[in-house]
């Protein structure tokens, strides 16, 4: 017999809902106003010219069953965001990439890539392997938790 599903997982990430598509649209037009100054671990290298520090709002959390899980609509996104998670999914990067024979993508891009976009981030490795790869591109990456 299956087990129940737990409620975190149960939430459906998309929504046909009026006035849920109506909050997820203001909330992608919303500036998200920064600090005055860095806090321990966000500080940015001196080689970035487009990085700035989040307001500490963005780095709410929730705690339950042990495991760290951001408050952006808290309970829609099933998975972690603690050390042990970001370890998985660093594993799993690993492991996709080997399997693909060290390729980062399929795609028929060319050598002369000027912007990378990256959403859902995760952990940032693979940005960083593409940014890698392709010095001269700009790689952005968006995710829900500053991790």
């Amino acid at each position: 017999m299956a087990s129940p599903v737990p409620e975190r997982a149960s939430a459906s990430p998309t929504s046909h809902d009026p006035a849920e598509a109506a909050i997820v649209a203001n909330q992608a037009t919303t500036i998200i106003e920064a600090d005055e100054g860095f806090e321990d671990g966000y500080q940015t290298d001196n080689n970035s010219t487009t990085t700035t520090s989040l307001s500490s709002s963005v780095r709410d959390y929730t705690f339950e069953n042990g495991r760290r899980y951001h408050k952006f609509r808290e309970g829609r996104y099933a998975f972690p965001n603690d050390k042990g998670e970001q370890e998985r999914e660093d594993i799993k990067h690993a492991m996709i990439v080997n399997l693909c024979g060290g390729k980062l993508h399929f795609a028929p891009i060319g050598d002369n890539l000027q912007n990378i976009i990256d959403l859902r981030t995760g952990t940032g490795i693979w940005c960083i392997d593409m940014g890698d790869e392709y010095p001269s591109a700009q790689v952005l990456g968006i995710d829900l938790s500053p991790i």
